[in-house]
């Protein structure tokens, strides 16, 4: 991976959650937490929609604070960074002019959602620290989250918490609910020189008719002033989004032509960040990622299989079992201009006997015939560039899981792809109807 992939693959991490979207809800299984309920239905793909930003009086200066607006708030403008579609990302940052002892507080409430964070960035978007919510505490004393994949089933939603970030530099214990700043510095002419930072809150799959998971967006103050400056305000244009643009405003975009010939299945592989300071723009501690990059000629599909690791709030969990992962997902994106064109999330992912998930990818205007759910398959379009970038993402998985991305072996757990003419998927396919594992071998691929 070169330093042009790394510097636009790095932001998986926040990308990842930079859409936002409000689909319909449907309940979910039996001895699902009640902050859980309201998932959406089994093999359908998620595609993102984005609320509006919300914003109130704009102040001047150094002193301005800029209130939670969409990062990702429109497709047609902002959907860049590899954002996974069953996400939402909003965007805050404090003055940047902060006084010598000042702390920002977060009043908030624990969504109805698989997972939330609050992360804190640097001017340059590098990773300072991240709230996960298994690690918050409410008001009240109780915790969501047991463990990074264990709800507490006798939590409900909605329970209020406070949280803080101290501009002192983290300490060797942080305290609780806390992330921390540098400390500001003293200025040459007297005051504390500028320090731009940035907020990031991520909710995953909220599981509620709204993208923030039926609760208000967190209240954001500092020494008692609210943070009010609106999304249009020029201080606070500067999303991840828009880091990218500047970075790939040189490089003519244009539709992939598709390739020719019998196709190569490419493997997938673990992203790792570059460990070069600046290239790794809103990464994200609590997601591992392994990417391809396969073409699609004319007149074939591809398959995507693999092993569904099993996920926190999943129906076929015993009651009180640890989950392997929190959340996992496949999304394709295009590689150059990185928007996101489709996920599978594993509430949506169509699993055949066995737990795998058989996803078939296609040119949009040539879906093929029974690649559906009732046959037993999650389907993507291929998306309008070639190469494109397929990504298949954990998040939180528990360290005892062998198929954790990264891991020393993950076995049947790494995704493989197999290209198929369209008709021969179609033939096999129709020749068996309830076993996509056999399509997939006929196919090329292997037998995991």
């Amino acid at each position: 991976m070169n330093n042009y992939t790394r510097m636009i693959g790095s932001a998986f991490g926040v990308s990842c959650l930079l859409q936002g979207f409000a689909l319909p809800a449907q309940a979910a299984g039996t001895g699902v937490p009640p902050f859980m309920k309201g998932e959406y239905t089994p093999g359908k793909v998620g595609r993102a929609q984005y609320p509006p930003g919300t914003g109130a009086t704009q102040t001047s200066g150094l002193q301005q604070s800029c209130d939670w607006a969409p990062n990702y708030g429109d497709t047609s403008t902002q959907n860049l960074a590899f954002p996974e579609a069953n996400a939402t990302y909003w965007q805050a940052s404090p003055p940047q002019s902060i006084a010598a002892g000042a702390q920002i507080r977060i009043d908030g409430h624990f969504p109805d959602a698989r997972f939330f964070s609050i992360s804190l960035y640097n001017g340059s978007w590098q990773l300072l620290g991240t709230l996960n919510d298994y690690e918050m505490v409410a008001d009240s004393g109780t915790r969501p989250f047991l463990a990074p994949t264990r709800p507490n089933t006798s939590v409900a939603r909605g329970q209020a918490y406070t949280a803080y970030i101290d501009f002192a530099g983290a300490p060797a214990a942080a305290a609780r609910n806390t992330l921390y700043a540098p400390p500001p510095r003293a200025g040459l002419l007297g005051g504390t020189q500028p320090q731009k930072l940035y907020l990031l809150y991520r909710v995953y799959v909220p599981g509620a008719q709204t993208a923030s998971g039926d609760v208000p967006l967190p209240a954001l103050s500092i020494s008692g002033q609210a943070f009010s400056a609106p999304a249009q305000s020029p201080a606070c244009r500067n999303t991840i989004a828009q880091v990218l643009q500047n970075l790939l405003f040189a490089i003519p975009i244009r539709p992939g032509q598709p390739a020719f010939g019998t196709p190569k299945a490419p493997a997938f592989t673990v992203y790792k960040d570059s460990g070069v300071p600046g290239l790794d723009v809103g990464v994200s501690g609590s997601n591992q990622y392994m990417s391809a990059k396969p073409t699609l000629p004319a007149g074939y599909v591809y398959m995507i299989r693999g092993r569904a690791p099993s996920y926190t709030a999943s129906p076929k969990l015993a009651g009180g079992a640890a989950a392997n992962t929190r959340y996992w997902s496949l999304c394709q994106n295009t590689s150059i201009s990185t928007e996101v064109v489709a996920c599978v999330g594993d509430f949506q992912a169509v699993l055949d006997r066995g737990g795998y998930y058989h996803v078939v990818v296609s040119n949009e205007a040539s879906a093929p015939e029974y690649a559906d759910a009732g046959h037993g398959y999650n389907w993507m379009p291929f998306g309008p560039q070639s190469p494109a970038a397929v990504i298949y993402r954990q998040m939180l998985a528990d360290p005892a899981f062998p198929g954790a991305i990264g891991g020393a072996s993950m076995g049947a757990y790494t995704p493989q792809i197999a290209y198929c003419t369209v008709s021969a998927f179609q033939s096999l396919a129709s020749a068996y109807p309830a076993s996509p594992d056999m399509v997939f071998q006929a196919c090329g691929g292997a037998n995991l």
